[in-house]
């Protein structure tokens, strides 16, 4: 059914090879119903192009062509073109396996307080924790164990159903956070009592690319500014809950 599909979106740019091969791969290995919003950066290369076009005939896919702008814009505009209730990021280099859709709805759905949940490329800094995980088919609930990083952030690739975005907002539209946006993003899911982490037995792999649009090097100056945002939302909400 209609409503029942996922909506995923796609930022591209001029990486040809490895964007045309991670999505090929999607197609490939998604079973569950989705659309694919593509929010191509005006690429120039004619091939590319038309690969593009030949997907809205063959998949349910939006492609919408706009010139370069702040990462964070583009955020902004994908926001409001979300039609589904579930949505995901999903990085233009990402090589995903099968049944990876269906895991994280159903993990999603089943542990309760899911904020923005991803797929790990590998376990490196990364701990085990134990949730509940409220089962549908068995009389008992069970734990469950999931991976989470110690910042309970992600860069680019998340999961998160729409109705959180009613407390979590939207994106800061400037470029003190360049490159961190998503970090940004995810912590407010965080902040609002929700729970980030990574699926246990699902894995994906990252094609390297050198993309200073999709991937802007993160100076010193914006990892700083991120702590202190971080750090002065967790001070206001503690002063604020100790008010009587």
């Amino acid at each position: 059914m209609e409503n029942d599909k996922v909506d995923i979106f796609m930022i591209t740019n001029d990486n040809v090879f490895e964007t045309k091969f991670c999505i090929d791969n999607l197609i490939k290995n998604t079973n569950y119903p989705f659309t694919l919003n593509i929010f191509n950066l005006n690429s120039s290369n004619p091939e590319f192009c038309a690969y593009l076009d030949n997907l809205k005939n063959s998949i349910s896919c939006i492609l919408v062509s706009i010139q370069p702008v702040k990462l964070s814009e583009i955020y902004s505009l994908i926001l409001n073109n979300i039609t589904q209730e579930y949505v995901v990021f999903l990085p233009s280099n990402v090589i995903v396996n099968d049944n990876w859709l269906t895991e994280l709805k159903h993990s999603y759905q089943c542990i309760e307080n899911s904020g923005c949940v991803s797929i790990k490329s590998n376990t490196e800094n990364l701990l085990l924790t134990s949730v509940l995980f409220k089962t549908t088919d068995n009389l008992e609930d069970e734990m469950k164990t999931v991976f989470v990083n110690k910042t309970n952030t992600f860069n680019d690739f998340i999961f998160f159903s729409k109705d959180r975005l009613k407390r979590v907002g939207g994106f800061e539209t400037n470029n003190e956070l360049l490159g961190m946006e998503i970090n940004d993003f995810s912590f407010r899911f965080l902040n609002e009592g929700y729970f980030n982490y990574y699926l246990k037995y699902n894995n994906c792999i990252r094609l390297k690319l050198n993309d200073k649009i999709l991937y802007p090097k993160i100076t010193k100056s914006v990892t700083n500014n991120f702590k202190e945002k971080v750090n002065k939302i967790i001070s206001d909400k503690y002063y604020k809950n100790q008010k009587i």
